[in-house]
């Protein structure tokens, strides 16, 4: 029991920093910490475009997500398209304006993760990488049982 809290704990602490380390750099680029939670997901997820993939990907209340989405549609930072096939679903798409402001997030994105696996082998994250894989198999049989 007590390892499985280590990890707990471990994955909750991880999340602050992360989550303190993206809150400067979005405030240095004059957007608020959502903003940039929605710019990074979009870029390095393209695939998920619509705003519900924003939400129930990275675990966000809608509110949250509509609010940012808004900000940055009318700061010129995103555009805001209604889905041809079913006018509910609203396709996000990145402009220009904000490459800059991606490249900072993604910067420091590697900062964090060079800070969080330094003295990890890469065999240590290969295996590592196997054992979330398996844990989020694990988990979403669990939630869906829920």
């Amino acid at each position: 029991m007590r390892r499985m809290m280590d990890l707990v704990v471990a994955v909750q602490k991880s999340g602050r920093v992360y989550n303190r380390m993206m809150k400067e750099t979005a405030r240095q680029c004059g957007i608020t910490k959502p903003a940039m939670d929605i710019l990074l997901f979009l870029h390095n997820n393209p695939e998920y475009n619509k705003a519900s993939d924003v939400s129930e990907r990275r675990f966000l209340a809608k509110s949250y997500v509509s609010r940012a989405v808004d900000l940055l549609q009318k700061e010129g930072y995103l555009q805001v398209d209604m889905d041809p096939q079913d006018r509910r679903v609203l396709r996000l798409t990145p402009l220009e304006k904000a490459d800059d402001i991606i490249a900072q997030g993604m910067e420091t994105q590697e900062r964090f993760s060079k800070w969080l696996y330094k003295d990890v082998s890469a065999e240590e994250m290969e295996e590592m990488h196997r054992i979330y894989s398996k844990i989020m198999v694990n988990l979403d049989e669990m939630q869906r049982s829920l």
